[in-house]
């Protein structure tokens, strides 16, 4: 993982970020960046990267000279990376398809705009729509995240969001129980409303069980929505088959099988203890 940046200019009420860095971002130099993907390819021999930053493309003229940087020095390397849906455009991916990318995430969250408009996440569906469409015009994967419990979420409006992820065309899909870190809009926001259900900051976790319990959705409900969520889009028959008879090698089949079987087993996929 290669940090490009720290800092992210929205203010998202369920994330840290803005917290942390107070809506400004800080970029490296994309000499500095290049720098440090030689020394890795050099020196440990990495050939695939995960860019790390909130919203990689948000500098579109940045982005565009980095991607040319990559090409002019040659470095023969695969990489990923996560943005907004709304920050993308033809010949954003085309240049990023071109460097080397062959995965972007997608902070997707929920399908509802109510929903959307209370986390001040200021994107639409038909954003998110587009830029699937556009990764999958030029060959580049992508993953959508998701958040169930945020607040206005009720059971209506997470079917909504499911029947919408499944009719993406998403290669991979992770999501999430709203948790309500402190130092956010939403933590202060559950704390005042007593929506928080966590006896100690270890069940704070963005990949664990929900801890928070809105007026219109208990722990246990977002939980089963969750769960619901990951096996709705990873059971379908037609996507495992589709994930059977790609390009993989069979060693990367047999880590498949074993990632899958280790996945099966993380305490989300399990029935809450009571």
């Amino acid at each position: 993982m290669v940090n490009t940046a720290r800092g992210c200019p929205y203010r998202c009420t369920f994330c840290i970020v803005a917290g942390y860095y107070g809506g400004v971002v800080r970029k490296h130099s994309i000499r500095y960046i290049l720098d440090e993907l030689r020394e890795c390819v050099q020196r440990y021999g990495t050939r695939e990267f995960l860019f790390w930053e909130e919203a990689f493309t948000l500098d579109k003229k940045y982005l565009m000279d980095f991607c040319r940087a990559i090409a002019d020095e040659r470095l023969s390397i695969n990489w990923a990376a996560t943005t907004r849906a709304g920050s993308l455009d033809d010949e954003i991916v085309s240049a990023m398809k071109k460097a080397g990318c062959y995965l972007l995430g997608l902070g997707i969250e929920s399908s509802d705009r109510e929903i959307l408009d209370l986390a001040k996440k200021k994107q639409a569906p038909d954003d998110v729509r587009h830029a699937v469409a556009l990764c999958r015009k030029h060959s580049l994967a992508t993953m959508g995240h998701f958040i169930f419990g945020l607040p206005g979420e009720t059971k209506e409006t997470a079917e909504a969001t499911i029947r919408f992820m499944l009719g993406l065309g998403l290669d991979y899909m992770q999501c999430y129980c709203a948790v309500p870190y402190p130092n956010t809009a939403l933590g202060a926001e559950a704390k005042e409303k007593g929506w928080i259900r966590a006896k100690e900051w270890s069940q704070y976790d963005f990949g664990g069980n929900s801890i928070m319990c809105t007026d219109s959705m208990n722990c246990e409900e977002v939980d089963r929505f969750r769960v619901k969520a990951f096996r709705s889009f990873y059971f379908r028959p037609l996507y495992i088959l589709k994930r059977l008879f790609s390009d993989m090698s069979v060693l990367q089949l047999v880590r498949r099988a074993a990632d899958f079987s280790g996945w099966m087993n993380l305490p989300y996929m399990k029935k809450r203890k009571p």
